[in-house]
């Protein structure tokens, strides 16, 4: 995202360059999220596939409070920050699953 914005600092390039990063974090959330399907025995299985449905609820509710808050202010450094921290949810949540993953390997 960084070498992104650097190409286009604008507040609509910042924008962008955050909204691919949230694509491309998603994808990679999804690819982990398969891997780690893999290496799960059946219960453990279910277990990941109820947290993993159950997520997006969550993350959808968050974005509409980030939206609400970060659109209550006024300025527009803030549709970036905005774009931003969504970016953050999802990445955090791949690094979790990132974690699992690499916890269901063994040692």
């Amino acid at each position: 995202m960084e070498a992104c914005i650097e190409q286009d600092p604008t507040t609509a390039g910042m924008v962008r360059c955050a909204e691919e990063a949230l694509r491309a974090w998603d994808e990679e959330m999804n690819r982990v999220y398969r891997e780690l399907q893999g290496r799960l025995d059946p219960g453990g299985r279910e277990a990941l596939r109820t947290a993993q449905r159950a997520w997006p609820a969550w993350r959808d509710a968050e974005f509409r409070f980030i939206g609400r808050l970060y659109g209550s202010r006024a300025g527009t450094m803030y549709l970036p920050m905005e774009v931003g921290r969504r970016v953050d949810l999802v990445r955090q949540r791949t690094l979790e699953l990132r974690a699992y993953r690499a916890l269901a390997a063994g040692p």
